[in-house]
Order: structure tokens, then sequence, then C-alpha cells
């Protein structure tokens, strides 16, 4: 794992973040998810509904994922200010890593 800021968490692969004892949750939209499925366990809950009423993510530590990094970032601070700690963005997105490319 590389750390870019406190909220951007930089991984080899998704397997890299299971096994760094991260949840994945994909807050990409329907339609994203049919084109391109998260190849590892996770959680979905698209981006608006978090942003439509706090969806409490559970216990544990949650590595939120999307296309390219930026919702997943935005999300992730909104996230905090929320009150939970335990969130942080993939830097990069799915992209980042090569899925879908």
């Amino acid at each position: 794992m590389r750390e870019t800021n406190p909220l951007e968490l930089e991984f080899d692969s998704l397997d890299a973040a299971l096994a760094d004892g991260w949840q994945l949750v994909d807050i990409r939209t329907a339609q994203e998810r049919l084109q391109l499925p998260v190849p590892a366990p996770h959680r979905w809950v698209p981006m608006d509904e978090f942003l439509r009423a706090p969806v409490d993510p559970g216990p544990g530590r949650h590595l939120v994922i999307c296309a390219h990094g930026v919702r997943s970032l935005y999300l992730a601070q909104w996230l905090q200010a929320q009150g939970f700690a335990q969130v942080a963005s993939l830097r990069g997105g799915l992209a980042g890593l090569g899925i879908g490319h």
C-alpha cells in the first residue's frame, strides 16, 4: 500500500487492498457495473445513495472505488466529514489498476 494523502491509497491490486484489511465499496452507477464488474468481493452502494442520506458503511476500514478515483475521493472526504473515520479512496480508481483498459 502506498499513501499519497491520508484519504487516497494506492494498491497494486484489489486483492492487495483486501489482504491489507480493507473492505471495498463500489460507488459507480448500475450502468458502469454492468459494463465493468469489479473482479473482487465488494459492496455496492451508488454514490447518489450515499449523498441522499448518509449510509453507514458498517464496521471496519472501507476503500471507496469508482472508475478513475475522482468520485471516490470526493465521497471519502464527504464520509469523513460525516464522522466516518475508517474510509479512504482508491487512487486512480479501477483505471489506475488497469482494470477495464
